[in-house]
């Protein structure tokens, strides 16, 4: 599943699936709205962090069976980014935790 198709799956779930939310000149979704158009700022729904967690967990199978199958580029290259991902995660929990400080 592609980013696009993911952005596009999360814009439709949040507004009842009408219409995608509306988009910026640089073709991204807003993050801030004015007061007429609901929260100020939008957060992933729950089952979108499900969701990426559950593709973290494919990929990461995927990279191992590459790496048993003797493809160890693409199996590098997969655990580095994964690596990459957790350790923006634990960067953004000690941002969160100094902000509930």
């Amino acid at each position: 599943m592609t980013t696009e198709t993911l952005q596009h799956e999360h814009e439709t779930s949040r507004n009842g699936g009408g219409a995608p939310a509306k988009r910026t000149k640089g073709g991204q979704a807003p993050v801030v709205f004015d007061g007429n158009e609901g929260p100020l700022i939008q957060w992933p729904a729950w089952e979108d962090l499900k969701q990426v967690s559950e593709q973290l967990a494919r990929i990461q199978r995927a990279g191992m069976r590459s790496e048993g199958e003797g493809d160890h580029f693409r199996s590098g290259d997969l655990a580095y980014r994964i690596q990459e991902i957790l350790r923006a995660t634990a960067e953004l929990c000690k941002k969160s935790e100094r902000t509930q400080e």
